[in-house]
């Protein structure tokens, strides 16, 4: 059976009760306002920017800054690097098919986690015109495996209902834990890119796809229909179930 036979066979049988997706990345994409941003910390502080970056994917701001410098960082460099995210998320996109993909799921049936404050996902939220769910859990860590456990629980479904939509390894490898199904929505490029869909597979993701414009969406009697499109790539680590 061909990747796209894979591909048609998991997008007819994939049904869930409800979907959760990190924003960054996934649907607005902030891959240049952050390695901006970690680039600028990193040429203030001496940390190896790649690493900062990677930290700053992975936690929210003020822990990314403790671990970074391995102590409770001072107020005011947590305000100056608050005020420099603010700033170069002015440069944020919203990721082709976004809103389309938000305006199939039904009311109720999405959340979103994301390592974001609650004060930078309303900006962002903003700056891309986008709607996003009203059940939210922010400032969690990719790493928070009971965080994110607790938040789904909150919300009626199994962990094996929900479908996650991630960016990064660490996200897509948190969800795999708890049982989701779950994709991975990064650009089919070279470098960086393919190390992190290496990472991702080997975390447990069952698909790849450039962007949401690759996903549908369609309510039926059993809760969710996702469907992926032909261009869309199935990982080996995981097969699709009934």
């Amino acid at each position: 059976m061909t990747g796209s036979d894979l591909g048609g066979l998991w997008s007819r049988r994939l049904t869930v009760r409800g979907i959760v997706i990190d924003p960054v990345d996934v649907l607005v994409d902030l891959a240049a306002a952050e390695a901006a941003l970690w680039s600028w910390h990193a040429a203030r502080t001496g940390v190896d920017p790649v690493t900062a970056a990677d930290v700053g994917r992975r936690e929210p701001l003020d822990g990314a800054l403790a671990r970074l410098t391995g102590a409770t960082p001072a107020a005011d460099d947590v305000a100056a690097t608050r005020d420099r995210r603010t700033a170069l998320h002015r440069l944020a996109r919203r990721r082709r098919g976004a809103a389309a993909l938000l305006r199939s799921i039904p009311t109720g049936r999405a959340a979103v986690w994301t390592t974001l404050t609650e004060e930078e996902l309303a900006a962002l939220e903003r700056r891309a015109r986008l709607r996003l769910p009203e059940a939210r859990r922010c400032a969690l860590p990719l790493d928070d495996t009971e965080g994110a456990a607790a938040f789904l629980a909150g919300l009626g479904a199994a962990p094996v209902e929900w479908l996650a939509l991630e960016s990064h390894p660490a996200g897509v490898a948190r969800a795999a834990r708890l049982g989701c199904r779950t994709v991975l929505v990064a650009p089919a490029t070279g470098g960086a890119d393919s190390r992190a869909r290496s990472a991702a597979e080997a975390a447990g993701a069952d698909l790849q796809v450039e962007d949401p414009a690759l996903l549908s969406v369609t309510p039926d009697a059993a809760g969710l229909a996702v469907g992926v499109r032909r261009q869309a790539r199935l990982l080996p680590g995981r097969r699709p179930q009934a």
